[in-house]
């Protein structure tokens, strides 16, 4: 049950910075709304920021961060090597970065989403091909992104990355230089959704990756137990994957017992006339699939 609900329409609702030593904060039942920045340094709910690399490990429990906005991070802005964001039963909803990063934009650190947490409706709207990336999540610089929640895809479940939106690449997901992404199942055995995202929302033509968008040497996903499922893009409207990025999806084989743990890309779309890649596309990349089930009518092209 949320016990405070702190607001701001002026700035930032809550910055945390450690400029000369390291710091441990604990953020637990709150509602963190309505946050507005036209700062390009700040997040609109909640900033991150570790300026001297003396190492900030923020936990996140049991709270919603709805409603806010920014040029880059909506709802959260994390940078720094050593800064770490590890969220419990919390959701970023409705969140909306005119550049990029919708829900959470990440430089360099380390994001982790646990039991029951979930990123949903949230939106990167600038049309420039340069900005409007990640509409769930913009991973750069060699964050490291794993989510470990899990849901039953039913209407109004917004675990996992669901129902976000980009102008340009990475409905759900925008992940390049170096960024590494990991997709695992709860410790319950459901699937984490990655489910209707779009990626070029604005429709006119350039925007790939609905469900998840990759790009440069060292940039990654590893998926276990996920469902890519009803996402949509010009070109690679589950995954788009270019520049020698690297796409994984697999699940144990002897653990997979049907569609609550195994790994599936379902029922994505490319773009009718010009698109590519329903499933996946690969522009320069490579992918591996184990245990994986494409659906026939997504076309997989690699």
């Amino acid at each position: 049950q949320r016990q405070m609900c702190i607001r701001d329409s002026s700035d930032t609702v809550i910055k945390v910075d450690a400029p000369q030593k390291s710091a441990f904060v604990g953020l637990v039942n709150l509602d963190i709304e309505n946050g507005v920045t036209s700062s390009p340094w700040y997040g609109g709910g909640i900033d991150i920021i570790d300026s001297n690399n003396s190492g900030i490990q923020v936990s996140l429990i049991n709270s919603n961060i709805s409603n806010n906005r920014a040029l880059f991070g909506g709802g959260l802005k994390i940078s720094g090597e050593l800064a770490s964001l590890t969220a419990y039963g919390s959701l970023f909803l409705s969140n909306i970065a005119t550049y990029n990063g919708g829900g959470i934009n990440c430089s360099g650190s380390t994001i982790r989403l646990f039991e029951d947490s979930g990123i949903a409706l949230n939106r990167a709207t600038n049309a420039s091909s340069a900005l409007g990336k990640g509409g769930g999540i913009f991973a750069t610089s060699s964050c490291d992104v794993q989510v470990q929640t899990g849901g039953t895809g039913g209407l109004f479940d917004y675990r996992g990355i669901q129902y976000n939106t980009a102008a340009s690449d990475g409905g759900g997901i925008y992940a390049n230089n170096g960024a590494s992404v990991s997709l695992l199942r709860n410790n319950n055995g459901l699937v984490n959704n990655i489910n209707n995202n779009q990626a070029d929302s604005n429709q006119d033509g350039s925007g790939d990756g609905g469900g998840i968008y990759l790009s440069g040497v060292g940039s990654n996903l590893n998926a276990n137990g996920s469902s890519i499922t009803k996402n949509s893009a010009e070109n690679g409207g589950g995954i788009s994957a270019r520049d020698q990025a690297v796409v994984i999806i697999y699940v144990d084989p002897t653990t997979c017992k049907g569609n609550n743990s195994c790994s599936e890309i379902t029922a994505n779309k490319a773009a009718q006339e010009t698109g590519l890649g329903g499933a996946i596309y690969l522009n320069s990349a490579r992918a591996c699939l184990l245990y994986t089930s494409p659906s026939p009518r997504d076309g997989l092209l690699s």
